[in-house]
């Protein structure tokens, strides 16, 4: 503060100013905030602009690695990335969230605040890619609630600011940032939880900027609509709303690396891009690549990435620039990015490739076919619970419901579970299965059924109730809980037999295949190039 009244600087100049050294104790301060790759957890992960599919594929890479560290015993000394756009595509994607901001500030006349200078630091930090950072450039650095201005380095001060959802989670999880999300001071959060439109009080001081921000094009459409509308919800929209998770492979590559770097600071994130690997692999046609003969494919292209990676990197180190410039010289003669593997690499000592000899000699070729041969990857896959609305439900009247096979309306009370007197719905969506011990017949057997999404918060609050669910509705005699709880897309083992379980309908469940065929090198070349016909056709 003391330097702010003394000189002529803003926060932002003075921060970067070489007369000082705030900048350093700035990242030093950050350094020291980081968790470990051991304390991390995956809510550390919400702070991030990251949808929610997004955040969950960050952390399983999260847990890979941790367990990949424990076995080592070290950290790893590099981490490979696959980043499946072309380089000049992730260009344009990364500069653009700059650009609109600085399309936007451009008429912005404000003399207190240098706002290309705080887009330009917040794309070179990386701080643009968080929703605080986000949701401040889009409201000019103001409190969406109150209009006060936001000191920016009190930003990421979870005490004094925090995101609010102007359709409040109860109702809708949207977490869409450009339409549903807002910058607040934390005491005006805690405003609502289950209540819309915004209150009047928020409404009648806000609106005119709201009004602006509209105007100049910082928030979109369905944002200004959103915290205007004074209607409250109707059921039917309550009905309607949808959850929308986009899924964006890129982003959250990136998100895996930017994070990676900060957890691991003794390993080295190289970036491994998808068309060398598939320029690697068109050029020889011994080692074949098949999405429908198994899973297999994908294990094959995460070591491909490694090793065509590799090269690469110690070819050119993180510095193609420098390569040519010190190094080119000295490699005219087996330097050309079309043949990259046609000449050994090695730097400093370290031997990335060994190309094959015309005389016949091995080279590291070899080593990678020998590698693809072998029909020993781990699969897995992700198991949940089922969540949200009765996804499937099919109503009844009272009049077509006869009283086997439906279920109340509302299971909660008791004066309505005469479903011939207030109808019911037969097909709901399950949440989870259990596996359960009952009488049939005179014998004891087991079977696993089904609990559905409208009666797992009562399952979980009362212990007996699942128990009272199978007497009551599955009509299960003398049953005996054996196992609680099992995820959707669990693996299961049947007569020797590994399969997912993925559902149920009436006694027969519905299984996936577990298990991958496993066929000779030339029948997986065959079965390519017979999928590389039909696309050719399909596109045709």
């Amino acid at each position: 503060m003391r330097a702010l009244w003394n000189n002529n600087l803003n926060l932002m100049e003075l921060i970067n100013s070489s007369l000082y050294n705030y900048k350093e104790c700035l990242a030093e301060y950050q350094n020291t905030m980081l968790k470990t790759l051991s304390e991390i957890e995956a809510e550390d992960l919400n702070e991030y602009y990251f949808s929610a599919p997004v955040r969950r594929m960050i952390w399983q890479t999260i847990l890979v690695i941790k367990e990949l560290v424990k076995v080592l015993g070290c950290e790893p000394e590099r981490i490979f990335v696959e980043m499946t756009r072309k380089p000049d595509e992730h260009k344009t994607r990364t500069s653009s969230r700059r650009n609109k901001f600085e399309e936007l500030y451009k008429k912005v006349k404000d003399e207190t605040t240098d706002w290309m200078q705080v887009i330009a630091n917040a794309e070179e930090d990386g701080k643009i890619r968080s929703k605080k950072m986000y949701l401040y450039l889009t409201q000019k650095g103001r409190c969406m609630y109150t209009g006060k201005h936001i000191e920016l380095d009190d930003l990421f001060d979870n005490n004094l600011y925090d995101i609010d959802h102007i359709y409040p989670r109860h109702f809708v999880k949207d977490d869409n940032i450009d339409n549903n999300l807002v910058l607040v001071c934390k005491e005006k959060n805690a405003h609502k939880s289950d209540h819309y439109p915004i209150e009047e009080e928020i409404f009648l001081s806000q609106k005119k900027m709201w009004l602006e921000l509209r105007k100049s094009g910082f928030i979109t459409e369905e944002k200004y609509n959103r915290l205007m509308d004074r209607n409250p919800f109707s059921d039917e929209q309550k009905a309607g709303f949808i959850a929308r998770q986009l899924v964006e492979t890129s982003q959250g590559t990136k998100g895996v690396a930017n994070i990676l770097r900060q957890l691991l600071p003794g390993s080295k994130i190289v970036y491994a891009k998808a068309s060398n690997v598939s320029e690697f692999r068109h050029t020889r046609d011994d080692i074949p690549k098949s999405r429908l003969v198994n899973d297999f494919h994908h294990a094959h292209d995460a070591y491909l990435n490694i090793v065509v990676g590799n090269v690469y990197y110690v070819k050119f180190t993180q510095n193609p620039l420098n390569f040519i410039k010190k190094d080119y010289d000295n490699y005219k003669e087996d330097y050309n990015l079309s043949k990259m593997f046609d000449w050994d690499v090695k730097r400093n000592g370290e031997v990335a490739w060994i190309a094959q000899r015309k005389d016949g000699e091995a080279g590291t070729i070899t080593t990678v076919k020998k590698m693809l041969s072998r029909n020993t990857p781990l699969m897995t896959r992700y198991s949940f619970e089922g969540k949200g609305g009765l996804a499937n439900e099919t109503l009844y009247s009272a009049k077509k419901a006869k009283g086997e096979g439906y279920i109340p309306f509302k299971s909660s009370d008791d004066k309505m579970q005469d479903v011939t007197k207030y109808g019911g719905f037969t097909k709901v969506a399950g949440a989870y299965f259990f596996l359960v011990e009952h009488t049939e017949k005179k014998k004891r057997i087991r079977t696993i059924e089904s609990v559905p999404v409208y009666l797992t918060r009562k399952i979980e609050q009362k212990p007996g109730e699942l128990k009272k669910y199978c007497d009551e509705i599955l009509g299960l005699v003398d049953a005996d809980i054996r196992l609680k709880k099992i995820k959707i897309g669990s693996l299961i083992k049947r007569n020797g037999y590994f399969c997912y379980i993925t559902g149920k309908t009436g006694n027969q469940l519905s299984v996936r295949n577990a298990v991958n065929l496993c066929l000779k090198n030339e029948w997986i070349k065959y079965i390519s190039k017979l999928e590389k016909v039909k696309e050719k056709r399909y596109y045709r």
